[in-house]
C-alpha cells in the first residue's frame, strides 16, 4: 500500500549568480529522500539569429553549472561533490561495473530545452535574443547517500548549498553565450504524512554506507623525465577503484570537450600504492594493457567513458555516439590514453608514475570509489571515511 505523501515547494534560503542555498527544517517530520530542484539552469543572452544557440557542455550536460554541491544535516557536512562536471559526468560508469554511455548521457540532458521568451517571438534579427536551458534536477544523483537512505533524518535542520561555475568555457559548447543570469530554483521534497509508518522512521536511528566519487587533478609538467606525484586526496581511506583522465593543458578544449581523454604521446604508467607497485612490470606501457585493465575493473566496452574521443579526425567527437564507423574504429584503434585500475587497498600512501615523450604539461584528473559511513543517534550526525 503506497503511503500518503504531499510535495512541498520551496523557495530558497539564498541565491545568486554564483550560490543557492535551501533549509528544511525537519523536526517531527518525514520527508522522503527524493528531493529534486525545478527550474535549474540558466537564461542565456546569444547573438541574433541565425548563430547557433548555446548549449550546455555535452560531457557534463546541466552538471557542467555545479561548482561544488553540499548537503548538511545538522551542520554537519554529509556529502559533496567537487568540480562536479566531471564527477557527475563519470560517477555512475565509475560505481558500476558497466554502463552504457548514451543512458549516462540521457540521464544528465533530460528535461533540457530552451524555452523562449514570448516577448521576442517576433525580435529583429539584430537585437540579442533571450532563452533558457532549465531542466528537473535529481538531488539523488549529485548526492549519492540520497539512494541509500530510506527517509531523510528526523533532525533540526537539512541544508543544501550548491555553487556555480562560472566560467562561461566551462558551462556551455561552442557558441559561448554573450552572458547568462542562474535561474532561481526551487526543492521539492515529498512529506510523508501521519501514519504509522511514520511514527516509526521519527524515532528510527540511522546507519549507512556509501559510495561515491572522490577526485583529484594533478599537474604533470612538460619535461620528459619520468616523474612520480603524490596522490593525497585518498589518504586513510579505502580505495576500491580508481580512473585516470589525461587532458593536454589547452584551456581552448574546455569549451569544446570539458571531460574529454586525450592521446598522450609515448605514455607509460603505474601506481605506487604503500610503497608497492600496483602494476607488475614496467606498468601500463601500451594502449592494450590500458584497455585490458580498464576493461577487467569496468567490464567490457568498445568506448569508455572520455577514451581518447576527441582530436582523432580533426574535430571533438561525440563521447556518447550510439554507432562508431569503421573507419573511426580504427583511428582510435592503439590510441588509449584512459585508464581505470582496481585497487582495494587501504591508502596510506599514493603515487601516481608517469613517463611520457610528448613535451606538453598535461592534467590528470582522478576519480577513486570509496565508501563512506553515515549514522545517526537521535540528534547526533556523524560521517566519515571508511
Amino acid at each position: 500500500m503506497s503511503l500518503p505523501i504531499v510535495s512541498q515547494i520551496l523557495d530558497p534560503l539564498y541565491h545568486s549568480n554564483t550560490r543557492t542555498e535551501f533549509k528544511i527544517f525537519g523536526r517531527d517530520r518525514v520527508y522522503m529522500p527524493k528531493m529534486r530542484l525545478s527550474s535549474f539552469g540558466v537564461s542565456a543572452v546569444v547573438d541574433p539569429l541565425p548563430v547557433p544557440r548555446a548549449q550546455f557542455n555535452l560531457e557534463g550536460g546541466i552538471y557542467s553549472l555545479i561548482k561544488q554541491a553540499s548537503l548538511y544535516f545538522n551542520d554537519i557536512l554529509v556529502d559533496q561533490v567537487k568540480d562536479a562536471s566531471r564527477v557527475l559526468s563519470i560517477q555512475k560508469n565509475v560505481m558500476s561495473s558497466y554502463e552504457a554511455s548514451n543512458d549516462s548521457y540521457f540521464r544528465r540532458c533530460t528535461g533540457l530545452a530552451p524555452v523562449w521568451k514570448a516577448e521576442n517571438n517576433i525580435v529583429l534579427d539584430r537585437l540579442p535574443l533571450s532563452y533558457k536551458l532549465v531542466g528537473l534536477l535529481s538531488l539523488a544523483d549529485v548526492f549519492p547517500v540520497l539512494k541509500q537512505a530510506p527517509a531523510l533524518p528526523n533532525i533540526y535542520e537539512i541544508r543544501v548549498v550548491i555553487e556555480y561555475e562560472t566560467n562561461k568555457g566551462a558551462i556551455f559548447a561552442n557558441p559561448l553565450p554573450q552572458s547568462f543570469t542562474v535561474s532561481e530554483p526551487k526543492i521539492i521534497v515529498d512529506e510523508m504524512m501521519d501514519t504509522a509508518e511514520v511514527s516509526e522512521l521519527l524515532n528510527k536511528d540511522m546507519s549507512l554506507q556509501v559510495p561515491c566519487v572522490l577526485t583529484e587533478r594533478v599537474i604533470v609538467s612538460a619535461s620528459t623525465n619520468p616523474q612520480s606525484i603524490r596522490l593525497m586526496a585518498f589518504d586513510g581511506m579505502t580505495l576500491i577503484r580508481l580512473v585516470a583522465n589525461a587532458q593536454i593543458n589547452n584551456l581552448s578544449d574546455i569549451a569544446l570537450c570539458n571531460s574529454k581523454s586525450d592521446v598522450i604521446e609515448g605514455e607509460v604508467i603505474n601506481f605506487m600504492v604503500n610503497s608497492r607497485k600496483l602494476l607488475p612490470y614496467r606498468g601500463l606501457d601500451h594502449p592494450q594493457k590500458k584497455l585490458y585493465i580498464a576493461g577487467r575493473s569496468m567490464g567490457d566496452h568498445i568506448s569508455p567513458f572520455g577514451g581518447a574521443d576527441g582530436n582523432l579526425v580533426g574535430d571533438v567527437l561525440d563521447t556518447f555516439e550510439d554507432v562508431y564507423s569503421i573507419s573511426l574504429i580504427n583511428t582510435m584503434a592503439n590510441k588509449l590514453s584512459y585508464t581505470a585500475v582496481d585497487v582495494n587497498n587501504r591508502i596510506n600512501s599514493l603515487y601516481f608514475e608517469i613517463s611520457k615523450t610528448q613535451e606538453n604539461t598535461i592534467y590528470y584528473y582522478f576519480y577513486g570509489l570509496v565508501f563512506k559511513y553515515l549514522s545517526k543517534k537521535g540528534d547526533v550526525v556523524e560521517t566519515g571515511y571508511m
